[in-house]
């Protein structure tokens, strides 16, 4: 996109007034700025993605699933099944 065909009136109102050197600093200043923010988006998530793993494998015998699972092996052994 050539940014001296775009109207300034569909320009928000802080780069109105702008250059068009102005323009492509700003813009490029903003890229750079949503560059590092989607890193460090990245990278929180894969923490959060280690971390939860890590509470799932600690706590899952604390999970509802296997809460359920034991109850019913307690009942089927009652019964006379055998696992």
């Amino acid at each position: 996109m050539d940014i001296e065909t775009i109207q300034k009136e569909y320009l928000p109102e802080t780069m109105r007034d702008m250059s068009t050197e102005e323009i492509l600093l700003f813009v490029a200043g903003k890229k750079k700025d949503r560059q590092k923010t989607t890193k460090e988006f990245e990278e929180l998530t894969e923490k959060r993605n280690t971390f939860v793993a890590e509470k799932q494998s600690n706590d899952s015998v604390n999970m509802l699933d296997n809460a359920i699972i034991q109850a019913i092996r307690k009942q089927a052994v009652t019964k006379g099944f055998v696992f």
